[in-house]
């Protein structure tokens, strides 16, 4: 299959008016099944592994000395080597992603492991701390041809490690702002969902604001 960059995607997804499912995966089985269904559909498919996923596909090698990020690495290279088995398959076109990276050696991790897109997420830092986090990781993404990601706003629930209780929605002139501080690929936002209140006339502004 041949692997794909994430931003060309919702733009294809805009343009013919369809959704693009994302799916985080946890083992090197799950990719295959994936890919499978989206060869059926002949569409193309985002495959997406947390920092905490790295680690689980890592193992623990050794109890006593080895720390959670040695298991990261591992991990996100065994799913490089997932990857590249995948790669002799069907020609549907392929994400791996890196879903809610918490800092730089997580992304880094990520990069040198095969992921070919990823996303940090430093919704929880202020404005400011946010804006620097997510410019550093841009610029050592790009150096290395990756797509790279940011967030803000705050979505309340569980994700895996990811915890809120409340929810913030994304300001659309924050969201602008932070593209243009940080040369960012594309921006994950906060608008509710269908188990809540969906604002669509912010959702709106944003596309209105940032032109994305």
């Amino acid at each position: 299959m041949p692997f794909a960059p994430l931003r060309p995607l919702p733009e294809t997804t805009r343009q013919y008016g369809f959704a693009q499912g994302a799916f985080n995966v946890n083992s090197v089985v799950q990719p295959q099944a994936v890919t499978e269904v989206h060869e059926m559909f002949r569409s193309a498919a985002i495959l997406q592994g947390a920092h905490l996923a790295s680690a689980f596909m890592g193992g623990n090698a050794d109890f006593v000395h080895e720390t959670v990020q040695d298991r990261r690495r591992r991990g996100a290279k065994r799913i490089g080597t997932a990857k590249a088995e995948l790669a002799k398959g069907p020609p549907t076109p392929t994400v791996y992603h890196l879903d809610h990276g918490k800092d730089l050696e997580s992304l880094k991790a990520a990069i040198d492991g095969g992921y070919i897109s990823a996303m940090i997420d430093s919704s929880l830092l202020g404005f400011s701390e946010n804006v620097e986090l997510t410019w550093e990781v841009v610029q050592y993404a790009h150096s290395h041809g990756i797509s790279e990601g940011g967030e803000l706003g705050v979505l309340c629930g569980i994700e895996g490690d990811v915890f809120s209780e409340h929810s913030t929605c994304t300001n659309p002139l924050k969201a602008v702002e932070l593209f243009q501080k940080t040369d960012e690929d594309y921006l994950v936002i906060s608008y509710r969902t269908k188990h809540g209140i969906i604002r669509r006339d912010r959702l709106s502004k944003k596309e209105a604001a940032s032109g994305v």
